[in-house]
């Protein structure tokens, strides 16, 4: 298929445009709790070049994606948009690629294929090896969903998924892989001169018993998770790829941050490029089978 389906559509949101454009619009005007207030509109100084949203699923971290999404639907419109997803498939290699278009309710997300051609051949692997993961992927499908409901469908998007970094160790990835292929999406980035965003679609901590944890969840362990995700997330919003790599391998990624690769992966796109940031919201959302997930949504331009 020359196209990405919408995998999930009538399955974790509605697949009529209508009723799907109502549930996304009510995630602007969500109240989740004390502390929690809906997404408001604020000034944007120029373009937002940066963004970390959340990848659960619109019902259980909706109110985290309208921060983050609004601020992007303020600004200008990007013409490019890098979309770093997590490939929770766990692929052995670093970076999967895809030339499809992705479809939407809301119409189709073209695929910036002369970006995509350029990284390719900055990997000594075939980056299409694992292509059929991004076939059920939700990370990437639910940035694509969002994007369309909040800026439309003209933007182009450089699909990404992040697999493994081989040797993950406390300090940050060293494959020349790796790097290079990174530094390749920062040439590209800067190049744009403020035309191209980044996207990192990211989960933070998952702690509990449906993830492998011997314990429950109580107010202290909730507590704990809050403490480390804002510790790590601090180096995020100073820009700082490393920082926010060792921080959050500093305890071996006890909390299991899946967001890890493509939050380093977005940041270093971005590295040395003057920009302010700002963390937007910061939230967690039960599990089901007994657990908690984190997220966050953050910006900078």
């Amino acid at each position: 298929s020359p196209t990405r389906p919408a995998y999930l559509a009538g399955k974790s949101y509605p697949d009529n445009t209508e009723e799907l454009r109502v549930f996304l619009d009510s995630m602007y005007t969500r109240e989740t709790g004390p502390g929690h207030t809906p997404a408001e509109a604020q000034p944007v100084n120029g373009p937002i070049r940066f963004l970390v949203a959340p990848h659960i699923d619109f019902e259980r971290g909706g109110h985290s994606y309208a921060h983050g999404y609004l601020r992007l639907a303020q600004g200008p419109k990007p013409e490019t948009i890098f979309v770093f997803g997590v490939a929770h498939n766990t692929p052995p290699v670093p970076f999967i690629l895809t030339r499809k278009d992705f479809e939407t309710p809301f119409g189709m997300l073209r695929n910036d294929t002369t970006i995509v051609d350029r990284l390719a051949k900055a990997l000594s692997y075939d980056p299409y090896e694992y292509e059929f993961i991004h076939r059920s992927e939700h990370s990437i499908e639910f940035q694509a969903v969002a994007l369309a409901h909040a800026i439309g469908v003209e933007a182009r998007i450089v699909p990404v998924l992040c697999g493994l970094c081989p040797g993950e160790t406390q300090a940050a990835p060293s494959s020349s892989d790796i790097q290079h292929f990174l530094a390749c999406c920062n040439e590209i980035v800067t190049q744009g001169n403020g035309r191209v965003a980044v996207i990192a679609a990211a989960d933070l901590a998952h702690v509990g018993q449906t993830f492998g944890d011997d314990f429950e969840i109580d107010d202290e362990t909730v507590e704990k998770v809050h403490a480390r995700d804002r510790d790590d997330l601090a180096f995020v919003t100073a820009l700082d790829a490393d920082g926010w790599y060792r921080s959050v391998m500093k305890d071996g990624n006890q909390r299991r941050v899946c967001g890890l690769n493509c939050i380093y992966a977005a940041l270093k796109s971005v590295e040395n490029t003057p920009l302010q940031s700002e963390l937007l919201h910061y939230d967690h959302a039960s599990d089901p089978g007994g657990g908690i997930v984190s997220f966050s949504s953050i910006v900078a331009f």
